[in-house]
């Protein structure tokens, strides 16, 4: 199956970067290519997605299996916003390749780079405030048990839960301080016991 997808840049002012194509034969095997949009290289605030693998030229850069350049790749969640993905776009364990989460992740992620299958970008989430950290916790508790609901995992995903790790957690902003912070849910533990921990500093919006 061939995927096509839209590499957009949140540092270029939602500028498409680039497109890619993705080919994943029936046994799974993937290749692929990605060039960059003759507008974006034309900017003078153009710059090279990787450049090692990506340098800021007019040409087609070729994949092997995964098919698709690492810098792509690690714009994917671990474990948890992975989690999150599959379940809120019911994606089939058919269908759990690189191209189709990296559209199912859009603007969701916490990199510059967002990703659509449409010639425009994904509409990006407004950010959770720390006022909503309980019921983003409840949420992550409900989902670890099994027992989300739909609109819960949108606010979960609204939140950006999709930093590393297998932990949950969300990217939450403090209106009083005018800063992000990563708030880190624990993983369901046999005592049933919860515990929320938030950085003292996070990055700035």
């Amino acid at each position: 199956m061939m995927y096509h997808l839209n590499v957009w840049s949140r540092l270029a002012a939602e500028i498409k970067t680039g497109e890619m194509v993705c080919e994943i034969t029936e046994n799974g095997r993937a290749q692929g290519a990605f060039r960059y949009a003759p507008d974006f290289l034309a900017r003078d605030d153009a710059f090279a997605l990787d450049p090692v693998s990506l340098p800021l030229q007019p040409e087609n850069f070729t994949f092997e299996h995964p098919g698709i350049a690492r810098v792509f790749e690690d714009s994917l969640p671990d474990d948890w916003g992975k989690k999150l993905l599959i379940r809120k776009h019911k994606i089939s364990r058919q269908q759990e390749n690189l191209p189709t989460l990296l559209v199912a992740l859009g603007s969701t992620g916490l990199g510059a780079l967002t990703y659509s299958a449409q010639d425009q970008p994904a509409p990006s989430p407004r950010d959770a405030s720390t006022i909503h950290l309980s019921e983003l916790l409840n949420a992550a508790e409900k989902f670890e048990q099994g027992e989300t609901r739909d609109s819960e995992i949108s606010m979960l995903l609204g939140a950006g839960s999709s930093p590393g790790g297998a932990r949950p957690k969300a990217l939450v902003y403090s209106e009083e301080t005018g800063t992000h912070y990563i708030a880190k849910f624990p993983l369901k533990r046999s005592t049933g016991i919860y515990r929320l921990r938030i950085p003292e500093r996070g990055t700035n919006g």
